[in-house]
């Protein structure tokens, strides 16, 4: 997709490809600064994260009022008794089966894996799920050790427990109470997506699995994208599943609906209510033709990982879009900020590709933006964007960088637009542009001119762990003899002292001075605070 195709599909708020944002990313220079000015457009519209029936209507309340009494509660009522006989079941047939590393036993598995497997069925059909549409059919374990699939529910993974296949799972789930002999039996791979180290672990155990001890494991289901979505777009794969350089197959599933987006995403009221008082629930399930990575997507498993994404989304008929995890970590981010959950989705692998910027520093810069955003409406207005700066509104520097971050001109400032042109600035002014800039902070009356006070005051708000502020001081003495300091000679001054120009860690005090206007945003609230 072109630049300009980009900026239209962005306009319209459709889902914009990510294979461009990976090209422009390594593009020249040039291009690369056009493409960072085309992410800060916004796809206002679309939300991967959001259920696609998010308020019930008349018929739905109806349904409510008369099927949940009845037909939802009787499936609560099989429901759980389904899932009891499960974890009983599991747990006598994992008696004496420790956390080992070692395949289930063959006996053990062919004693557990078909009884769990035709109750998973059952409870789907309690769930209103009487008939799945499945085309194409799955391949053995020899063939492809690896399955992959979109994540749009808590019953995908309920259908490949038909085919006896394993998953990998998030750890927090193992905690609910009875479910470890049904981990057991089926051979659950746990993760913890927010430790470094069990990701690793988790990696090294797909590796095993897929190529060391292939064919001695059941086949396992990984979901790359990672989370949930509403399956309106396919999102950013994680790599794990692809890093084995080994066979895998795509499946893909969707649902079709009239009333109720089963979805188990953000926004639905009265999900469960909802969900148990319809009749019915229709699922497809596509299983795709084998994928083995070629000798360059092998070298490069970035490439792999994308064209399986391609296929996937060329079978859902859908786009792809460069959201991940990020985003839903910063939904959950906002929601503790008592802000809009929709602020946090804000594509963050663009972010992360074009900007280097990590979760961390993206939750450092929702909780500046949550400080500034006073009625908590999701986005600032010119008056609270200019007050973080410590400026009035009718300040020429404020008003200039609140309409170089309003991509869109709509008067406000989202988070995606705040984080962009904060993380734009840092990374993409040329020197003798941001010098200009840094006089500008500095010369806060405008008079073209700052006092030698004024001056080291600046410079020391630009100061980071990195700078030594003596430094600072010392190049300052040579100016002592002067009332004030003029552009030209400020510009002079900086170039002439790269002891101020760059950290020992050849980070630039430039950089640390645009990134100062951040934090200024901070200090001053906390000030007033």
């Amino acid at each position: 997709m072109s630049t300009s195709t980009e900026a239209a599909a962005a306009a319209a708020g459709e889902p914009r490809d990510a294979a461009s944002a990976t090209t422009s990313a390594a593009a020249p220079s040039t291009s690369a600064a056009a493409a960072k000015k085309e992410v800060m457009k916004l796809h206002r519209s679309f939300n991967p994260f959001e259920n696609n029936r998010a308020e019930p209507g008349v018929v739905e309340w109806i349904k409510m009022i008369l099927l949940f009494p009845t037909l939802g509660l009787l499936r609560v009522v099989l429901a759980v008794l389904i899932l009891l006989i499960v974890m009983l079941w599991a747990w006598i047939c994992t008696i004496g089966v420790g956390r080992s590393q070692d395949p289930l036993p063959e006996w053990r598995r062919k004693l557990a894996v078909p009884v769990i497997a035709f109750l998973a069925r059952a409870l789907l059909f309690v769930f209103g799920f009487y008939y799945i549409n499945v085309k194409g059919d799955m391949t053995s374990v020899e063939d492809a050790p690896l399955l992959v699939c979109n994540h749009i529910s808590y019953f995908e993974p309920l259908f490949f427990t038909t085919y006896g296949v394993s998953h990998v799972g998030k750890a927090e789930v193992a905690k609910t109470p009875f479910v470890g002999g049904l981990f057991k039996a089926l051979q659950i791979l746990l993760v913890d997506r927010m430790d470094k180290q069990s990701r690793s672990d988790v990696r090294a155990a797909i590796e095993l699995r897929a190529k060391t001890q292939r064919g001695k494991w059941p086949k396992l289901c990984i979901y790359p994208e990672g989370t949930i979505t509403n399956g309106k777009a396919v999102i950013q794969f994680k790599h794990g599943a692809f890093q084995p350089n080994v066979p895998v197959q795509p499946a893909v599933v969707s649902f079709s609906y009239i009333w109720m987006d089963p979805s188990t995403t953000n926004g639905a009221q009265f999900y469960w209510v909802r969900f148990l008082s319809q009749i019915y629930h229709i699922m497809e399930v596509d299983f795709l033709p084998v994928h083995t990575p070629s000798a360059d997507e092998q070298a490069n498993t970035s490439l792999f990982a994308e064209n399986v994404r391609d296929t996937m989304a060329t079978a859902l008929k859908v786009s792809k879009t460069n959201h991940q995890l990020g985003d839903l970590l910063l939904q959950r981010a906002a929601m503790k900020h008592r802000l809009p959950w929709t602020v946090g989705v804000v594509e963050f692998g663009d972010l992360n590709s074009l900007f280097k910027l990590s979760i961390e520093d993206a939750q450092t810069f929702l909780d500046r933006f949550s400080k500034l955003d006073v009625n908590q409406d999701g986005r600032l207005g010119l008056e609270e964007f200019a007050k973080g700066l410590n400026m009035p509104a009718d300040s020429d520097i404020a008003v200039d960088l609140f309409h170089k971050f309003d991509k869109d001109e709509d008067g406000f400032l989202d988070f995606r637009e705040f984080i962009a042109g904060l993380m734009f600035i840092v990374q993409s002014v040329e020197d003798s542009k941001t010098i200009d800039w840094m006089f500008d902070i500095i010369d806060s009356d405008h008079d073209n001119s700052v006092s030698l006070s004024e001056l080291a005051d600046g410079l020391r708000t630009a100061e980071s762990e990195d700078i030594d502020a003596a430094g600072i001081t010392k190049a300052l003495t040579e100016l002592k003899d002067k009332d004030a300091v003029s552009r030209e000679e400020f510009t002079a001054f900086m170039k002439k002292h790269p002891e101020i120009m760059t950290a020992p860690r050849r980070i630039k005090v430039l950089e640390n001075f645009k990134l100062s206007l951040a934090n200024k945003f901070t200090n001053t609230h906390r000030k007033e605070a």
